[in-house]
């Protein structure tokens, strides 16, 4: 399995409601149809047993089922223009304030030169690093440079697991609080709220240089969470889904030490404009359950001509309620839909029963209508995987 580390250094990181805009756009045509009902209350279980086979699939489900506990789901519209100089100078004047820049070159630039350098890499004097692609919206500030910052679910080798055995880390209710405070003073907190969480270690010539808690940001929808899986897998059996991101997917990510904040990075940011529903009606929780074993069996199905593994198992582990920006083309306007955020352990297996590989996968349904979606990548995309 290949080591997700981030480099320090290059971090890729009803109708009439209306919001930021103040103005009502025409919905997307696959939102011309949506059902709503006020009353509607979505039923699920808290967790879920079953099994599903086919000749070359089995699908066993064990898993935890969550939903935030709201009896209203929602679809925003959200849009994506670069950020503004003086959003980008709001946003460093939190992590950075009053610092001059050095250039590759030498140079001294103030954060306005930077930004309006459209992209840039930086370094101070006390050895600050900055990344700047405001085009693409994407900033990484670093209070340390030259290192990785390596999450604990990238471990594999034994002296991995025991530099976080020996490490010491801040108490992560305090760590979380900070990377909070940090994402609410840069203008974030009303619409991001945390997705995942891990250790982290700092490795500089590959000797720890400081502890601390990663913190991944995903954008929240009424009281629905956003995604918190960066990468994807489009199948053969399948390929994409009518439903993926509009653009590249929305990230933010703070680090944090006894020392505080020392990693702030985003990227592909959306600009929140207005909800379109309210109120809008889900499928029933048993529909969902089928659509997903059939989708998971039409993906891994063994094919006529033999390719795939000789036999594959898909134990679901988890199943989450969350929500999803989605479009049915590339472009600069998304909207965020309800939809349900499956994790599957998938196995191969030989003709003779024996494991031959293992990898971790997630699955996304549309929560309105059933159908698979893949919000991590762009239509045709081949260089986003």
């Amino acid at each position: 399995m290949r080591k997700h580390w981030i480099l320090i250094v290059c971090m890729l990181i009803a109708f009439g409601c209306t919001g930021k805009s103040g103005e009502e756009a025409a919905p997307a045509d696959f939102l011309k149809e949506v059902p709503q009902d006020a009353a509607f209350v979505l039923e699920i279980p808290s967790h879920l047993d079953a099994k599903f086979e086919s000749e070359s699939v089995t699908v066993s489900i064990d898993a935890a089922v969550t939903a935030a506990q709201t009896t209203q789901f929602q679809i925003d519209r959200i849009t994506y223009e670069p950020l503004s100089v003086e959003r980008y100078l709001e946003i460093l004047n939190v992590v950075a304030p009053d610092v001059q820049w050095r250039t590759a070159e030498g140079e001294t630039v103030s954060s306005e030169q930077a930004v309006r350098s459209v992209i840039v890499y930086l370094n101070t004097d006390d050895d600050q690093f900055l990344y700047l692609n405001t085009p693409a919206n994407q900033l990484c500030w670093f209070r340390r440079a030259n290192g990785v910052l390596m999450p604990e679910s990238g471990c594999e080798e034994p002296e991995d697991y025991a530099m976080f055995a020996d490490a010491a880390f801040p108490d992560p209710d305090a760590a979380r609080e900070q990377a909070i405070r940090t994402i609410e003073q840069a203008g974030f907190g009303s619409e991001f709220s945390v997705a995942s969480e891990e250790r982290g270690i700092v490795l500089k010539q590959e000797e720890p240089t400081e502890s601390g808690w990663i913190f991944r940001f995903a954008r929240q929808s009424g009281q629905l969470p956003g995604i918190s899986i960066v990468g994807y897998t489009i199948w053969r059996n399948t390929g994409y889904p009518k439903l993926c991101g509009p653009w590249k997917q929305e990230t933010i990510q703070v680090f944090v030490t006894e020392d505080g904040t020392t990693n702030f990075s985003y990227a592909n940011i959306g600009t929140f404009q207005q909800t379109v529903f309210r109120d809008v009606k889900l499928l029933p929780f048993d529909t969902i359950i089928k659509n997903m074993a059939d989708r998971l069996i039409l993906q891994h199905e063994r094919t006529n001509d033999g390719y795939g593994p000789f036999k594959t198992e898909a134990h679901v582990v988890s199943m989450q309620l969350c929500n999803a920006l989605v479009a049915e083309a590339r472009g600069k306007t998304g909207y965020t839909i309800p939809a349900w955020e499956i994790r599957y352990d998938l196995i191969d297996l030989d003709a003779y029963g024996q494991e031959t590989d293992r990898f971790t996968e997630a699955l996304y349904l549309s929560a309105l209508t059933g159908e698979a979606i893949e919000p991590r990548c762009i239509h045709e995309d081949e260089g986003n995987k």
